[in-house]
C-alpha cells in the first residue's frame, strides 16, 4: 500500500512540476540598455510553458536562434533569471554591441566575433570597413571566415587604441587605408594590427611629431620608418 501511495506522490509531484509550475509569462532585462524591438517576444515565445524547475534556461535553443539571427544588430545572451511559483519568469541579458561595420557595394552590415551579417542600423557609431567583395564572400548571411578574421583584428586593435570611430578603406591586403582627422594612414596585413596600431598611436602622441604631421597628408607605415608625404 505504502508503495502504491509513494506512486501516486510521485506521479501528482511529475505532473505537478511539468504542467503546473510552469513559465506562464517571460520578461526580460537588459541593464542599462534598451532591448531591440521582438527580442523578448522571441524569447517568451520559446520558454513559455517551460518547467519553472526541470528547464535548463541557459541552454536553450533561443540564445543560438539569436545569435544566428539577422534581425537584431546586437548579440543577445542570458546572465540571470529569477522565478515566481506564479508562472513570471524575468530574464536578466547581456548585449554584445557590433565591433564594426562592414561597408560593401552588396549592403552595409554589423558583425561581431562571428562572421554573422547583420542589419545595419544607422544610429550606431562604429569603426567602419569599407571594402569591395566577391558575391561568393557574402554568402547565406554569412561572412568569409577568413576576411572576418582580418577586418575583425584590424576593428579590435584600432578600438583598443582609442580609435573607435574611424573609417577603414580594405583597398587590398597590401593598400589599407585609415582616415583620421585629416590624415591618411597606410597599413598592409604584413604585420601584427595591434603592432602597427600601436605604433601609430606612439607617433600621434609625440609632441616633436604633431607639427610634421600638420605639413603631409599620408603617413605609410608599411616600411620600417614611416614616411609622411
Amino acid at each position: 500500500m505504502k508503495i502504491i501511495h509513494l506512486l501516486i506522490l510521485t506521479i501528482f509531484l511529475g505532473l505537478l512540476f511539468r504542467f503546473v509550475l510552469v513559465a506562464r509569462h517571460v520578461e526580460c532585462f537588459l541593464p542599462g540598455a534598451t532591448l531591440e524591438a521582438g527580442v523578448c517576444e522571441k524569447i517568451n515565445t520559446a520558454l513559455k510553458g517551460s518547467s519553472l524547475f526541470f528547464t535548463d534556461w541557459e541552454q536553450s535553443p533561443v540564445w543560438e536562434n539569436l545569435l544566428d539571427s539577422q534581425e537584431y544588430s546586437q548579440a543577445y545572451q542570458y546572465q540571470d533569471i529569477s522565478k515566481s511559483l506564479s508562472g513570471l519568469v524575468t530574464l536578466t541579458l547581456v548585449a554584445k554591441m557590433p565591433d564594426y561595420r562592414l561597408v560593401t557595394s552588396q549592403g552595409s552590415y554589423l558583425l561581431n566575433q562571428s562572421n554573422k551579417l547583420r542589419n545595419d542600423r544607422a544610429d550606431l557609431s562604429l569603426l567602419s570597413i569599407q571594402a569591395e567583395l566577391s558575391p561568393q564572400s557574402l554568402t547565406a548571411g554569412y561572412l568569409d571566415d577568413k576576411l572576418h578574421q582580418q577586418f575583425f583584428l584590424l576593428a579590435q586593435a584600432l578600438n583598443q587604441y582609442g580609435f573607435t570611430n574611424s573609417q577603414v578603406e580594405w583597398l587590398s591586403d597590401q593598400e589599407i587605408k585609415i582616415k583620421i582627422n585629416n590624415l591618411v594612414i597606410l597599413l598592409d596585413n604584413q604585420e601584427d594590427f595591434v603592432y602597427q596600431v600601436d605604433r601609430l598611436r606612439a607617433i600621434l602622441d609625440d609632441q616633436e611629431f604633431k607639427a610634421l604631421l600638420g605639413t603631409g597628408r599620408v603617413l605609410d607605415l608599411r616600411f620600417n620608418l614611416p614616411v609622411l608625404k
